[in-house]
């Protein structure tokens, strides 16, 4: 797949938390802080998932992609969401799985994976991430006190799975559109 990701100056920033269609502004970025975008290609096999967190999508296909950016203005209550966001219908703050929040990687429809449209104002561009999760440290709130406050995002992209449930070479971690 051709490196084609160029987001430049102010971009608007959807999120579809249902698995479907239904995209919602989440928030704003501008020129101070640029999205930025890294594929990572495994070159050595893995042979286990045991110790790890690593997503199937990524052991299988052998790509994962790390998306970085701030937003400026931002969804208070769909930020709540990524934060508190509990699986499988548990309540939030009972005891779960390490690594649970966003992280489910199965098409199974209980939301806790998500899609993300980038939609840039200086180009035509609509870039779709068809299958992101948050782990760890994924959403940071910058600049407290005196400063505007700010959300940092660190989102992992999967490769896109097939209806079917298989995973072929075919499958993209984003798709580009002209808007």
């Amino acid at each position: 797949m051709a490196l084609t990701f160029e987001v430049q100056g102010p971009t608007k920033v959807s999120i579809d938390i249902a698995g479907g269609t239904s995209y919602t502004a989440l928030g704003y970025t501008d020129n101070s802080d640029l999205i930025s975008f890294e594929l990572d290609y495994m070159t050595e096999p893995i042979l286990t998932t045991r110790m790890g967190n690593i997503p199937e999508n990524y052991v299988h296909l052998g790509t994962i992609g790390y998306l970085n950016m701030t937003l400026v203005k931002f969804d208070q209550a769909l930020i709540e969401d990524l934060i508190h966001a509990v699986p499988q219908g548990a309540a939030e703050g009972d005891v779960g799985t390490v690594g649970a929040l966003r992280m489910n990687t199965d098409d199974t429809g209980d939301g806790d994976d998500f899609a993300l449209k980038l939609d840039c104002d200086t180009t035509d561009d609509v870039y779709s991430f068809h299958k992101c999760i948050i782990e760890g440290r994924g959403i940071r709130i910058l600049d407290f006190g005196n400063k505007p406050q700010r959300i940092g995002l660190s989102i992992i992209c999967l490769p896109n799975q097939g209806s079917d449930d298989t995973l072929s070479g075919t499958n993209n971690i984003y798709s580009v559109s002209r808007g």
